[in-house]
């Protein structure tokens, strides 16, 4: 169920599993600067209920609980695996201010070019980086349902 093994498991023992795999938080680089992104901050949740009962939607397709007992019975029990995908959300405007909060404390926005009055020389100004909002945003919700690629390189513009 969501990337995360739990052949096996109760359905509790399966919901903590996965609640703890994507507990996990996000590392996430300005440049050279690792920046923490905790799941919870932003206000992620699993729908963990939601996802068991897509479990079992699915698994009862293989035809019912009668079928699957009498194949137990007359051993030809099979196990098949099923892919259930991430049910989860968290609050955009949350993510959105953190992002903001980032890019106050780290962008380096370009410096104006200017003229020496005194010399009659021109100098280009810093060439600076921002922040790039928008694809970050994608790139943070794409690693947030990710149950290993929990690291990423915060792009840049500038």
């Amino acid at each position: 169920m969501a990337g995360v093994d739990v052949g096996g498991l109760t359905a509790p023992a399966a919901a903590a599993a996965i609640e703890q795999v994507y507990a996990q938080p996000i590392v996430l680089y300005y440049q050279d600067s690792p920046i923490v992104l905790n799941p919870d901050t932003i206000g992620f949740r699993i729908r963990t209920e939601a996802m068991l009962a897509d479990a079992l939607a699915s698994s009862e397709q293989g035809g019912g609980f009668w079928p699957r007992f009498i194949n137990y019975l007359l051993g030809r029990e099979s196990t098949r695996a099923l892919d259930v995908p991430l049910t989860a959300d968290y609050q955009l405007g949350l993510l959105e201010q953190f992002l903001a909060d980032v890019s106050v404390r780290y962008d380096e926005p370009p410096g104006d070019a200017g003229i020496d009055a005194q010399t009659l020389t021109i100098y280009q100004g810093d060439t600076g980086f921002v922040l790039d909002r928008d694809t970050s945003l994608a790139l943070i919700d794409r690693a947030l349902r990710s149950s290993e690629e929990r690291t990423l390189a915060l792009p840049l513009t500038g």
